[in-house]
């Protein structure tokens, strides 16, 4: 899921299903994962609008969450990361009357995530031994 929080613009791992499945190996799963997510995140912000100044792409990185121990957030924690993914409406300055046109949401954040939930199986399995696997 990506939303906002505090102004920024972030994907949150969803930890409560892996912690349940695999709680002795949490800490491993969930850095994998956001590993994965943080390059994924980077490489669709790449692909999918051109950052001229870099500011954006500078400000993704991977931080342990507010929420517990075993939590994870990737986030583009420039100002402007939200407008970028969900895009903006026709713009008009009110003092000039300028209109200063549309921003389309390029929703990087949220390919990268959706790219990473396919692959966590695969992540999974490179971490946990076969016999913990048994039943998923």
């Amino acid at each position: 899921m990506s939303r906002q929080f505090q102004g920024k613009q972030q994907v949150e791992i969803p930890v409560d299903e892996i912690l349940r499945k695999y709680a002795a190996w949490a800490d491993e799963l969930v850095d994998a994962i956001g590993n994965e997510l943080l390059k994924d995140v980077r490489k669709y912000a790449n692909t999918f609008f051109d950052d001229e100044t870099g500011l954006l792409r500078s400000s993704i990185e991977k931080r342990k969450g507010q929420y517990g121990e075993n939590t994870t957030i990737v986030g583009a924690f420039a100002p402007h990361a939200h407008l970028v993914e969900y895009g903006t409406d026709v713009r008009k300055s009110p003092e000039t009357g300028k209109v200063s046109g549309q921003m389309p949401a390029t929703l990087f954040m949220n390919r990268a995530k959706d790219a990473v939930d396919a692959r966590r199986d695969q992540i999974i399995e490179k971490i946990v031994p076969p016999s913990v696997r048994v039943g998923q």
